[in-house]
């Protein structure tokens, strides 16, 4: 795989996570859960952990007493 089609890749994974938060939180009015960011974008939990710890290194989400929360 190119280094291109593995950075496209990535940033799909973190749209998907970043859109499951933000759409979750809608409708509960709390963030999901890692297991079941896994279950919607169909990753391991393994995946999300890495990729969570990674946004929120990068400042794309945050950890609250209410969950993630996403900055828009």
């Amino acid at each position: 795989m190119s280094r291109k089609g593995k950075n496209e890749m990535k940033q799909e994974i973190i749209e998907k996570i970043k859109s499951s938060i933000e759409n979750y939180f809608i409708e509960e009015d709390m963030s999901p859960s890692i297991r079941e960011i896994s279950t919607m974008i169909d990753v391991p939990k393994s995946t999300v952990q890495r990729y969570i710890a990674y946004m929120e290194n990068e400042g794309i989400v945050t950890k609250t007493e209410r969950g993630y929360e996403t900055k828009k």
